[in-house]
Order: C-alpha cells, then structure tokens, then sequence
C-alpha cells in the first residue's frame, strides 16, 4: 500500500511537471502571436487628417504613420472651390480650432478660427487663398492646424495654387 501511494504521489508530479510545461509553451505561443498581431498597424487609432476639395477626398494621413508633408494643387480658375479640412484627435473634434495659411518663411498670412458648435469639417474657399497670393507675390503656402489639444500646431499639407492652363515643365 505503501508503494502504491508513492506510485501515484510520482504519477502526480509527472503530470503537474508535464501540464506546466506544456502551461508554459501555451503562454510563450501566445505572447509571440500578440507580438506579432500588434507589430502591424492598422492605422486605427490615433490622431488624423483629411482634406477635401469640392467634397472629393484629396488626402487623408494618419500622423503616427506620416513620412513627412504631402503636398498638392489648387486650381486658381474655380475661385469658388471648397477645402475642407477634418483633424480628428482619436476620433474627436478638437475645441478652439484654427487653420493657419503661411509663407515658405513661415510668415502668418491668415488664421481661420472655428467655434466648438459647428460642422467638424474646417471650410475655406480657394479664392481666400489667390487674395493672399497677389498680396505677397507667391504662390506656396503652408496649412497649419491648431487647436486646444494640439496648441503649438501641426503643418498639415504644402499648397501649391496654379492656373489650369498653365502647362507645367
């Protein structure tokens, strides 16, 4: 009887060492496996931007994923053009925001302030940004978001106004 209960206090401490081995090696696979799942961003999350011209997407960004400032063209011949502008702060509209057009020498040409209670979307007509090109003799600017989350500002896209029928080299 003796030998009997020390058989299975043995058999006990195979199976305790065998189950926590294999505990083990369960745990590790599943580390490596969450490892791996969050090695991949999905571009969920996080603050963003996009911006509209006439309702047509021209851009969006997420900026954790930015790999420097995208750049594009506004035709000076559609004065009326709309851009509309959206910078979510995870997935939430900022409070006091302001769009602010700037000179290649960061010079401030205009501040656009936005209430709380409006459209999430910053607007802005195009001829807003020819005025400012016969007033200074340039035709690049730089678009700056702020906001109460985001106080010292984030350039969000380089702008560059043409004429439609200007042929370009």
């Amino acid at each position: 009887m003796l030998i009997k209960a020390f058989h299975i206090l043995n058999f006990n401490k195979i199976i305790m060492k065998q189950t926590t081995k294999f505990s083990a090696a369960k745990l590790f696979l599943f580390a490596v496996i969450c490892t791996a799942l969050v090695s991949f961003s999905t571009g969920l999350g996080g603050d963003h931007f996009e911006i509209f011209l006439n309702k047509k997407l021209v851009f969006r960004e997420f900026v954790h994923m930015a790999k420097g400032v995208k750049s594009f063209e506004l035709d000076q011949s559609n004065p009326d053009a709309t851009l509309d502008i959206y910078y979510g702060h995870c997935g939430q509209t900022g409070k006091s925001r302001s769009i602010t057009i700037k000179d290649a020498q960061d010079h401030v040409l205009k501040q656009f302030n936005f209430s709380d209670a409006t459209s999430k979307y910053m607007s802005c007509k195009v001829k807003d940004l020819t005025h400012l090109q016969k007033k200074n003799s340039s035709s690049k600017f730089h678009l700056y978001y702020s906001s109460k989350e985001l106080p010292k500002g984030k350039m969000l896209a380089a702008i560059s106004l043409i004429h439609a029928n200007t042929v370009m080299p």
